[in-house]
Order: C-alpha cells, then structure tokens, then sequence
C-alpha cells in the first residue's frame, strides 16, 4: 500500500520526469575525466539498492535502474565505460536477492527481479 502511495506522489512524478529526460550526451567533469550523466545516475542509483534507507527508496532505485537500463540499452552495452557501471548494478541486484533474500518485501523482490532481467540483458 505505501508503495502504491509513494509511486502517485508528486515526487514520483519529478523523478519520472527527470528519468525521461535523462540523455546520455550530457557529460559531466568527474575530477580531471569527463563521463556521461547517465553512468553517474545508475552508479547513485546502484549505491541506493544496496544502502538505501526504507522499502520505497529500494524499489524506486530498482525500478529506476530498469528503466534507464531499457531505455539506453545500446550505449550501455558498447564500451567499457559503461560496463564498469552495469557491473555494480549488476553486483547490488546480485546482493539483495541473494544475501538479504530473507528480509525481501513481494514489491521489492519484484523490482529487483525486473531490474536484474533489464542489466542481464545488456551485460
């Protein structure tokens, strides 16, 4: 139910806008590298499944990942840029279906699983 909830709100809505207009030529200066948006985006959102704070935090982090993972399959498949990035995602979806297995909420499992199918498919 607070799932459902959290997912009308209207932060929702600006973090659904924000996914949707995420574009991979946006290049940010990381130090002295420079690096599409969209590796720092799925890192952040990597970090987010595995320390997230709170069930609604975990399934928008997984459900966002699917998403951008859908979306940028190609880019996120050429190159090993974006391979280093995948492969953490891959490693906190690994983790929460694996280690915390037992402390998994249907919806949270659910997301993870979606996510885990949409990383597997461009790795």
């Amino acid at each position: 139910m607070r799932i459902k909830l959290s997912q009308s709100s209207p932060l929702q809505t600006a973090l659904d806008f924000c996914l949707n207009s995420l574009n991979q030529t946006v290049v940010l200066s990381v130090g002295d590298k420079q690096q599409s948006a969209l590796y720092e985006v799925i890192h952040t959102l990597s970090v987010a499944l595995r320390r997230g704070v709170g069930l609604a935090t975990r399934v928008t982090a997984a459900q966002s990942l699917t998403q951008i993972v859908d979306r940028h399959q190609i880019m996120l498949s050429s190159g090993a840029a974006s391979l280093k990035h995948v492969v953490a995602a891959f490693q906190s979806l690994v983790w929460i279906l694996t280690e915390s297995s037992s402390m998994l909420s249907p919806a949270l499992q659910s997301a993870a699983v979606a996510a885990f199918g949409a990383v597997v498919k461009v790795t």
